[in-house]
């Protein structure tokens, strides 16, 4: 490896070699080859290879921008550091895909960062390497190398494919192979870090055990660091789960807004599983890293789930997953740059700066969504005068952020150790975790109150109607005590008429026949609290013109609780007259029976209907009134009823027929 150090500046020239000596130093490595120019136009003029070159911008002759384009022309995998006092140069550098940007006075502790990324990169773009043999030259990546062994005056390459007998010593194999990726263990062994199985102080495996290398014991402290570094070289592929968890945070978020805004078409598993699926084959899309894979699949699988999950046309499904894109790659872009105009400085090309840089774009994203979802459910729903919760919850994103600023301030300003480094950026996640927890929570608690709310009025719809048929039976008392005291009033009469009072006897008996009291209930069934319900409603289908009739078989609703019949009849009965009503020669026709040879009470009741009802998700019939959100409870009730008595409920509309049936069973 060649590393370029290209300034007119000699003082820089030396801190600069003195900072690379101490970081491969401090590291346990060894030292690659340090080459100063004062001017671009000798840097130019070398014509021996350029691994990573250190490049002034202002310098007289060429300056540092064109020095780096004619070099990323010469060798597209040169990596360069800009150098300088002036930050408008950025943006020309960057046109040259310049690897890291660093500005005077140099921080030591910041080098040593990108240093480490340089060395990663280098390793994962070597040339191969040609390995000569009589037979002939055979050129293999790095990759494939497993280990060099000197068998007396025999070399062998030991690879992936097969072994080769080299010409060449092991000297030349220590100064071909990468410093980086390959020790020496032994002076007969060679080993690639890559294949190490195991290792201990006088022995390494390598190659699934296949091959077995030796450790002399004075190189093993240097061989454990040199391997060490190496593991962390790979932190990249350490990244997967974070990507996994990016992921499913935007599957949560998602999940959150299509249960906040749309109406499903499938159960809650199901739905779950076809997210899980769709989303585990995104990140499969996303390993490659091509950012339009990402952005398109994103926004197919979206679409797809919005589409066939949900109870949506494909043009608002397309809507909708559009606007769930563009917010997603909003957030990444106004995240990348808050951070890059902020924090010039910041490696978001390494691990740890991903995450970072990860969780916060998914805060921001789902503080996005959620404002889109709060604006979407205003509009729907304007006449609600209930106010929105999500409000007094919005600092909490706000706040996070700031968290997330305060965490990369820090970052930017301070040099730690590695584990503390890593734990500040673990510390990161954390935020939008919170934010998905209590923006969860408390969609569980308006759910919880909305079902509290229609649970309190449906019992007081239920406790407003036991009082009402308890009124009834009251009346239905003293219109039998009337009647027991009917001979009182014959008996007042016969005197009237001894006397020849014929005009009292004539008003006496007028002011007794207009008496409602005296009219004799309607005997429909024996339950007494059943009888005055079906009696009230006979009068409301008689004053509507619908035939109504009710066939209750005796005792057959003696078990269930008089709250129970009337929620269950008076809810029933509602619903038939709403849909009877204003249709010629409609009907009701209600029967309760017991079943024979089983603890089942079977209610059926047919009534007409005009047109086929709309069915919700459990293919029970929606309200047709026009305030769904007050109506809607008689369906609730009856399905409450049903379930206390462990019963079935099934209803369904015959178009054939026009009518509306509904079978109930109940367990006695």
């Amino acid at each position: 490896m060649r590393i370029l150090i290209c300034d007119d500046d000699t003082l820089m020239i030396e801190q600069l070699q003195r900072y690379i000596e101490s970081y491969f130093k401090s590291n346990h490595l060894k030292c690659p080859r340090l080459v100063s120019f004062t001017c671009g136009e000798s840097l130019l003029a070398d014509q021996e290879e350029k691994d990573i070159v250190f490049l002034d911008i202002e310098m007289p002759g060429m300056n540092g921008i064109y020095v780096g384009n004619e070099l990323k022309k010469a060798n597209k995998n040169v990596l360069i550091f800009v150098i300088t006092s002036y930050s408008e140069y950025l943006d020309d550098a960057m046109r040259f895909d310049v690897f890291r940007y660093l500005s005077k006075p140099l921080d030591k502790q910041r080098l040593f960062r990108n240093m480490k990324d340089a060395l990663i990169c280098y390793n994962s773009i070597t040339a191969k390497i040609p390995v000569e043999t009589k037979q002939g030259v055979y050129s293999l990546l790095t990759s494939q190398i497993i280990a060099i062994e000197a068998q007396g005056r025999k070399v062998i390459v030991h690879t992936t494919l097969q072994d080769f007998n080299s010409i060449h010593t092991m000297d030349h194999w220590l100064k071909q192979l990468p410093e980086n990726s390959f020790f020496q263990t032994h002076r007969s062994f060679i080993v690639n870090f890559e294949h190490v199985v195991d290792f201990d102080h006088s022995t390494i495996h390598l190659s699934d055990q296949q091959i077995t290398a030796y450790l002399t014991r004075r190189k093993y402290s240097a061989f454990k660091n040199a391997y060490l570094y190496e593991v962390k070289s790979m932190e990249r592929i350490a990244l997967l789960p974070f990507s996994l968890f990016s992921l499913f945070t935007e599957a949560v978020i998602l999940w959150q807004y299509t249960s906040s805004l749309f109406i499903p078409s499938y159960s809650g598993k199901i739905r779950l599983a076809f997210i899980s699926i769709s989303y585990t084959i995104l990140f499969l899309l996303s390993l490659p890293g091509q950012a339009w894979i990402n952005v398109i699949g994103f926004f197919a699988f979206n679409m797809i789930i919005l589409y066939t999950m949900f109870q949506l046309k494909m043009l608002p499904a397309f809507f909708h997953s559009a606007v769930l894109t563009a917010i997603r790659e909003i957030s990444e872009f106004t995240v990348f740059r808050i951070i890059s105009g902020f924090f010039p400085h910041f490696p978001l090309e390494t691990g740890n700066g991903l995450v970072f840089y990860a969780a916060f774009s998914k805060i921001v994203y789902f503080a996005l969504i959620y404002s889109f979802i709060y604006f979407l459910k205003t509009k729907k729903a304007q006449q609600r005068q209930y106010l929105h919760p999500e409000l007094l919850l919005m600092p909490i994103p706000v706040s996070s952020v700031s968290i997330m600023f305060t965490f990369l301030a820090i970052g930017e300003a301070s040099s730690f150790a590695p584990p503390v480094d890593f734990m500040l950026t673990i510390c990161s996640v954390f935020p939008i975790m919170t934010n998905l927890f209590v923006f969860a929570i408390n969609q569980y608690n308006q759910r919880k109150s909305r079902e509290f709310t229609e649970l309190q009025l449906s019992l007081q719809k239920e406790s407003d109607s036991a009082e009402y048929y308890e009124l009834l039976l009251s009346q239905n008392e003293n219109q039998s005590i009337l009647i027991h005291d009917i001979k009182k009033h014959l008996q007042s009469i016969k005197l009237l008429n001894e006397k020849g009072d014929q005009d009292q006897i004539n008003a006496y008996i007028r002011q007794l026949l207009e008496a409602s009291d005296l009219k004799e209930a309607s005997k429909i069934c024996d339950n007494e609290m059943l009888n005055a319900i079906l009696c009230r409603y006979q009068r409301r289908c008689d004053h509507k013109h619908i035939i109504f009739h009710a066939d209750i078989r005796s005792g057959t609703v003696r078990t269930i609780y008089q709250h129970d019949l009337t929620s269950l009849f008076c809810n029933l009965l509602d619903n038939a007259i709403d849909a009877a009503e204003n249709i010629p020669d409609s009907f009701i026709e209600l029967t309760v029976r017991k079943k024979e040879n089983s603890p089942f009470i079977v209610i059926v009741i047919i009534n007409s209907c005009q047109n086929a009802p709309i069915y919700d998700k459990d293919g029970l019939p929606l309200s047709h009134k026009s305030d769904n959100a007050r109506h809607g409870f008689g369906i609730k009730s009856i399905k409450k009823v049903v379930k206390q008595y462990h019963g079935n409920l099934q209803m369904y509309y015959d178009n054939a027929s026009g009518t509306f049936h509904t079978i109930i069973a109940l367990r006695q």
